[in-house]
């Protein structure tokens, strides 16, 4: 064999070594990606899981604190987690599980959470609502003297940062130099003038006007006007101005499910009763509740919520079976 076919041959072996060397080189490559990319979603996933597992933790706890009927407590969320509140649901991050519960709160909320709970009638029991605040929520109550009875009777638990004051003690300048950087719900029992001007020196601040005397409540940074049934409600508009004309229909859509069951209810006890005067009671009665079911205006909603609690009282009088 002459030395120029060894050439050859030894050329052909290095060329196939260095191919041997690269390929391997670029699998491996390959591999590693494939390996970092796996590693990486499975943190993500993991990190999903966690969130989800504490939004359900968080439900529990809400669904516990439920059965109490009414009360308060601190919750503290961990570092690195943060609540947020929607009209469908709630979650820890972006994890939004959609939930049937009535929420009122800011939209975001972290570290030392206030929750309260407090049972919805109207008149009977329609649901159990929740107002939840952080260490960053101030809310201020400012009447003037002609609802300033109203203003200070509604009672907020002690966890929560609220405050009430009368309009000629009001500041906007120097509200401005002491909330910093919180998030500031102003509630006016009188005329806002101007909101504009409070809404820009402020900032991060929500501004809502209260109209007793219509059942109203206008929340001045966007102008929309909605009604509230109810302090339960009005109470919710405090605590989440931004969300509470969505909050509020769910609220009237649970109240409208719950009025309908009673209608049966009204109905199954007027059949079984052969006293004229219960039949009669109950018949009024379930007159009253199809109306409730049926109107969309707050002043007859009302209404019918005072009648329907004197014609169970009626009821009562007479010994007859009571609607609720």
């Amino acid at each position: 064999m002459g030395r120029s076919t060894l050439k050859y041959i030894g050329n052909r072996g290095f060329s196939a070594d260095i191919f041997k060397w690269i390929f391997g080189l670029v699998a491996g490559a390959i591999i590693l990606m494939f390996l970092v990319r796996f590693a990486l979603q499975h943190v993500d996933i993991s990190s999903k899981l966690t969130d989800l597992e504490y939004g359900e933790y968080i439900d529990d706890q809400l669904e516990a604190f439920r059965i109490s009927g009414s009360g308060s407590k601190n919750l503290e969320l961990a570092e690195g987690y943060t609540l947020n509140l929607d009209c469908d649901g709630f979650g820890i991050n972006r994890n939004l599980k959609k939930s049937n519960k009535i929420i009122f709160g800011p939209r975001s909320l972290q570290r030392s959470l206030g929750i309260w709970t407090d049972s919805w009638n109207f008149p009977f029991k329609i649901t159990n609502v929740y107002y939840i605040g952080d260490e960053n929520l101030r809310i201020l109550i400012i009447y003037d003297d002609n609802f300033g009875g109203y203003a200070k009777s509604l009672q907020m638990p002690a966890i929560f940062n609220v405050q009430k004051m009368h309009i000629r003690d009001f500041s906007v300048d120097r509200l401005r130099r002491e909330s910093g950087s919180e998030r500031v719900n102003l509630i006016f029992f009188t005329a806002v003038t101007p909101a504009k001007d409070i809404i820009s020196k402020l900032g991060n601040a929500h501004v809502l006007q209260v109209k007793p005397g219509t059942y109203s409540v206008v929340y001045q940074n966007n102008g929309k006007e909605t009604k509230y049934l109810g302090d339960e409600m009005l109470i919710g508009a405090m605590f989440a101005p931004e969300n509470f004309d969505c909050l509020h229909a769910k609220a009237i859509e649970r109240m409208r499910y719950v009025t309908d069951v009673y209608v049966r209810r009204a109905d199954m006890l007027r059949l079984k009763t052969l006293e004229p005067a219960c039949v009669q009671g109950l018949s009024d009665g379930k007159k009253a509740l199809e109306s409730l079911v049926d109107t969309d205006n707050a002043a007859a909603m009302f209404s019918l919520r005072d009648q329907l609690e004197e014609q169970n009282r009626h009821l009562r009088r007479l010994d007859c079976a009571q609607i609720f």
